[in-house]
């Protein structure tokens, strides 16, 4: 039986979400899993509904811990409560794949959108969170979806509203959307034309300044609290894994961002060489703890994937075919590489998973012009 024109294109998205379904539902398998900060968003969640705000800890991650409250007001509580929020965890996720097939067709074509599900997909670095009541699959999930509802809005004013909250929520689930919400701000601004977009820009800087006082402050606050000069001093590359001997600061003053400033310009040439490992180590998943056969995997997949991104850029100079919309899936992963950079690695590579999906349409964009055509055949003139 033959599938009708109108129907043939999402034959391949529908098989790769069966298969996406069927990799979330043995994370499943054991239940929702309890770690690292999960009490804090349950005692955060419970705080919330009894006195209507969060503070401390709890209101940088106001977005989840929200969550986590609105499935308490239904009633839930306990193993149930766990099950709510893993399965609404999923249900976001599940959007997100359909959000990034629309961006990877859209923004590519229908081709570089089946290798982009395809990676996205068997990243199961990024989707072992789904049963964890962690931030990390919510988060994942919504930079992809604001991703999509700003790239939409660059073409259509109506998805404004909805890429909006998106970028809201987005910045409230955990400290980096903070940092991306205005990324996705200056994105927008390619949606306005003549004489708007000059209105826009002199509203953003009014509203900067304005706030500016209070974002400056939220700097210092999760400077402080992520130990960041505390990583430097002591050679972090993986948290609390001293690897370089460091030096110290002779003495720290009130301003941590000051006092990090100040160590990088006292010992740029030890602050540069930390960054490179951090660097390398956050997107070079081969660790220590896993097994010799893994590792190879890993560098045969990782070097593989790491090839077709450089294509997929190349191949978007090649044709002049980029657009801001493009550049919007590279400043985002820059950003949070920063940030990777100013604090450190995680072990089990969730802080590259939050942007590394838009990475992969690169990669993905490169895998289909390897798969269409030779890619050094000659060209006919």
């Amino acid at each position: 039986m033959t599938l009708p024109p109108s129907l043939r294109h999402l034959a391949s998205p529908c098989a790769l979400f069966v298969a996406f379904l069927l990799i979330n539902a043995l994370f499943l398998l054991d239940g929702p899993k309890l770690a690292g900060d999960s009490d804090r968003y349950l005692r955060g969640s419970l705080f919330l509904l009894e006195h209507g705000y969060l503070e401390g800890k709890w209101a940088e991650y106001a977005g989840y811990t929200g969550l986590v409250a609105a499935l308490r007001l239904t009633g839930l509580s306990g193993t149930a409560l766990h099950w709510g929020v893993v399965l609404s965890q999923f249900s976001i996720l599940a959007l997100a794949f359909w959000a990034y097939h629309d961006l990877a067709r859209r923004l590519f074509d229908q081709s570089v959108a089946f290798w982009a599900l395809l990676l996205f997909t068997a990243n199961i670095y990024a989707l072992r969170w789904t049963p964890y009541i962690l931030t990390d699959t919510v988060f994942i999930s919504t930079v992809v979806l604001a991703t999509w509802a700003v790239t939409r809005t660059l073409h259509s004013w109506r998805y404004l509203p909805l890429a909006l909250v998106l970028i809201a929520f987005t910045a409230i689930a955990r400290p980096n959307g903070i940092v991306f919400a205005p990324v996705f701000g200056f994105f927008l601004l390619f949606a306005l034309h003549g004489r708007y977009r000059y209105l826009a820009v002199a509203g953003a800087i009014v509203l900067g300044m304005a706030f500016s006082p209070a974002l400056l402050h939220r700097t210092e606050s999760t400077a402080s609290s992520n130990h960041v000069l505390d990583g430097l001093e002591q050679g972090w590359v993986i948290w609390h894994q001293p690897v370089n001997e460091m030096p110290r600061l002779t003495a720290r003053g009130d301003n941590p961002l000051v006092d990090i400033a100040r160590y990088a310009m006292t010992y740029p040439a030890d602050t540069v060489r930390l960054l490179g490992l951090r660097l390398k180590t956050a997107y070079w998943y081969p660790r220590e703890n896993y097994s010799e056969p893994h590792n190879t995997v890993l560098r045969i997949v990782q070097s593989a994937v790491g090839l077709a991104f450089l294509l997929g850029i190349w191949g978007l100079f090649q044709f002049g075919r980029w657009t801001p919309a493009h550049l919007l899936l590279l400043v985002l992963p820059a950003v949070q590489t920063g940030i990777i950079l100013l604090t450190f690695v995680d072990q089990s590579h969730r802080f590259v998973s939050y942007t590394v999906s838009l990475l992969l349409l690169f990669a993905a964009s490169g895998i289909a012009t390897l798969a269409r055509r030779p890619v050094f055949r000659h060209r006919r003139h």
